[in-house]
């Protein structure tokens, strides 16, 4: 039987797929639990329609994604955070912070596009990985006492 599945299953398949399995599998098992439905010809339109705006929205957004990069590469983002006499943070920063900071500069980034390596706890420049998809980079904030 033909089914489209509407969730990625292990040893079976992903999103949207369009696969011929066994009939007693697929009524017995997929279909009742939700994780797929017969591929009917309007079924398999709607997927095909579905999967082209997944696809045009994955690619907008690895565009947007490059621009603040460039962007972000171009910007002088900074943060302030409580800190001692020697410039220790009293906490570290957060991923939330670091976007909060590159967005007062116009550039936008998801929060989990933005991965920190090791806790960021000293005032100065750092700098954290952000990627999206296939594109990575690096980018650079300072944080300042306030």
């Amino acid at each position: 039987m033909k089914v489209i599945l509407q969730k990625d299953v292990p040893r079976i398949g992903k999103k949207h797929q369009i696969l011929d399995v066994p009939d007693g599998h697929a009524l017995n098992f997929l279909i009742p639990r939700k994780l797929a439905e017969r591929a009917t010809p309007e079924a398999i339109k709607r997927i095909e329609v579905q999967s082209a705006k997944l696809a045009l929205g994955r690619a907008e957004s690895e565009h947007a994604f490059k621009e603040a990069l460039k962007h972000a590469s171009e910007a002088a983002a900074a943060l302030t955070a409580d800190a001692n006499k020697e410039g220790g943070l009293y906490k570290a920063v957060t991923v939330k912070e670091i976007i909060a900071a590159f967005k007062e500069k116009g550039i936008v980034f998801e929060e989990h596009d933005v991965h920190i390596e090791t806790s960021i706890k000293t005032l100065g420049t750092h700098t954290v990985r952000v990627s999206h998809g296939t594109h990575s980079g690096v980018v650079s904030f300072t944080v300042i006492p306030a």
